[in-house]
């Protein structure tokens, strides 16, 4: 849709893209001073979180430390890649839309 919304017609959009990726920078925890966090495992739950995975894991919180900035160290990237299909192609040469 951004690319129709600068005026690039369809009709070049479908050969030359072919993959769609979006990406997010997380923080990345201080690995010498995080500190397990007890969440309450209702509010795992609702937040999408399996029972299977919960007797498993652990949860960190920042502590802070003289290595690191308030608990965090560097950053990490997380990508979310959507090849184009040629079903995407049809949809975007018949004028489809995102919504």
């Amino acid at each position: 849709m951004r690319l129709v919304n600068m005026g690039v017609p369809a009709h070049n959009i479908t050969p030359t893209v072919s993959l769609i990726v979006a990406q997010r920078l997380a923080r990345r925890l201080c690995g010498s001073c995080k500190a397990v966090h007890d969440l309450p495992q209702e509010a795992l739950l609702e937040a999408g979180f399996k029972q299977a995975k919960l007797d498993s894991m652990k949860i960190y919180k920042p502590v802070g430390c003289d290595q690191c900035n308030n608990g965090y160290k560097g950053c990490t990237g997380i990508y979310q890649v959507m090849p184009i299909s040629e079903a995407m192609n049809a949809i975007i040469l018949n004028g489809g839309n995102a919504i």
